[in-house]
């Protein structure tokens, strides 16, 4: 259970959204005009690569500027371990003396790139006299990211550089940082615990493309995949949609509907329910469904006081790992289809949390489950709300003899009216991706097709009037 409470606790202590430092865009930003390539490294611990992404996602002028990313968990090892340098240097195809290293820890950042044959710039804002594990090499400092322009004189928006700072025993001075053929360059890091390193382009980088389309695509435009960056590549994305609606709404028969048609239409499209489970995930997911904390029986609710929260978190955790596999189903595919509703996970969480807390308004619940997840949420491009009344849901649920347990029990009749309120208030609130439709008694195959005049919009396809939504 280690890798989806870790996803988990991560985005709950940072739910407050870490800031840059300022000018770190900026610098960043300059530094890329002047042609020098920027990597980030991090040392995060316990933040996988996956969360650091989001949180630079989520720092909207920081996605995307950086060439690669480099994090711990991905790479087994962290600074000052040579392998992670060299790592980074192989990636980045450069000779190890022309790679400029900017950190903040003495040790980890500016003693392990020059261990590596790096060059290396201490990024001390405190102005520390005797930092920890200080050595005998002198290092240059500056005291904010942005003064380390004016130590890059063939970077067009430097100026003079200033006197190098000492901070060796003997008061040595240190050697500039751009001294002898280093053509490299560096950035200190913009986000919490996090460094970065930078390097030139030569040549320059091809700039990222999506696959074009087959040639019996015939529908497909070249604008139905985005193309995100992360890691050490570009990384192309298909289309997500996601069904929603209560139990018994009939999300999984419209899923099929909707895949069938879309693959005639010349997408490669895959019908997602929750993804492969294995391991740790697999156990909670059976531990779920076999002895769930809310009781099925009866009037249901929880035994002890304690369990609805334990509940919630469990079932985050599970929603963790499945996006993992959303994330990775988007990567191979054109157009990825939820049938189980996305956001219906938060509904569930919020109907938990509001019989836990009555005198709690919903929406206050409501922004604390956001802030839990959304820096690791996937959002839909899509999400079709299925709207069927509840009670008509249910006799929907006990015909067909699906929708999660017993759908006859008093249990279920008690619960699905909150649920299906929760589930309202979680849509609004994500209102632009939504699009409703009014289920009532119409057919699946009806609900299908208005399901896909959407869906055509979204991927740009003609609809029956003869245009595509821009």
């Amino acid at each position: 259970m280690r890798e989806p409470l870790t996803i988990v606790h991560t985005h709950a202590s940072l739910r407050a959204g870490p800031q840059p430092w300022p000018g770190a865009e900026d610098t960043v930003r300059r530094l890329r005009s002047g042609g020098l390539a920027v990597v980030l490294s991090s040392n995060t611990l316990t933040c996988p690569g996956t969360v650091v992404r989001r949180i630079l996602d989520y720092l909207s002028g920081l996605s995307g500027l950086f060439d690669h990313l480099f994090v711990f968990d991905e790479l087994g090892v962290a600074k000052p371990h040579p392998r992670f340098f060299q790592t980074v240097a192989q990636a980045v195809q450069a000779d190890p003396g022309q790679i400029l290293h900017v950190g903040d820890d003495r040790r980890t950042d500016v003693r392990g790139a020059l261990a590596a044959g790096w060059q290396a710039v201490w990024l001390d804002r405190t102005g520390s006299r005797h930092p920890h594990s200080a050595g005998p090499t002198p290092v240059v400092q500056i005291a904010d990211l942005p003064d380390l322009l004016t130590l890059l004189p063939h970077h067009p928006t430097s100026t003079t550089p200033p006197a190098p700072r000492r901070d060796t025993a003997d008061h040595r001075p240190a050697r500039h940082p751009t001294g002898g053929h280093a053509r490299r360059a560096a950035a200190g890091g913009p986000a919490a615990n996090t460094t970065t390193a930078a390097v030139p382009t030569d040549p320059p980088r091809p700039a990222a493309t999506t696959r074009q389309p087959a040639a019996g695509d015939r529908h497909r435009p070249a604008a139905t995949a985005r193309t995100v960056r992360g890691g050490t590549a570009a990384v192309r994305l298909g289309r997500t949609i996601s069904l929603e609606g209560v139990w018994g709404a009939g999300k999984t028969t419209v899923a099929g509907l909707l895949a069938d048609e879309l693959t005639r239409q010349g997408f490669d499209t895959r019908v997602l329910h929750y993804g492969p489970r294995s391991g740790v995930i697999a156990a909670l997911s059976d531990f779920l469904e076999r002895e769930p904390l809310r009781g099925r029986h009866g009037a249901g609710g929880y035994a002890q006081p304690h369990h609805p929260s334990i509940d919630v978190l469990l079932r985050l955790c599970r929603e963790a790992a499945h996006q993992r596999c959303y994330h990775a189903a988007a990567q191979a595919h054109d157009v990825v289809i939820i049938d189980h509703g996305m956001y219906g996970k938060l509904a569930y969480c919020l109907t938990v949390l509001a019989e836990q807390y009555p005198l709690t308004p919903a929406p206050a619940l409501l922004e604390r489950l956001h802030a839990c997840t959304r820096l690791w949420w996937l959002r839909p491009d899509l999400a079709v709300h299925l709207d069927v009344p509840w009670p008509l849901a249910r006799e929907r649920a006990i015909a067909r003899g699906r929708g999660g347990g017993n759908p006859a029990a008093t249990e279920r009749l008690l619960f699905l009216p909150g649920l299906d309120d929760s589930y309202r208030q979680v849509l609004a609130a994500h209102h632009e991706r939504v699009r409703r439709i009014a289920v009532g008694f119409r057919s699946s195959a009806e609900v299908a097709a208005e399901t896909a005049e959407h869906a055509y919009r979204l991927l740009r396809v003609p609809t029956r009037e003869g245009t595509a939504d821009e």
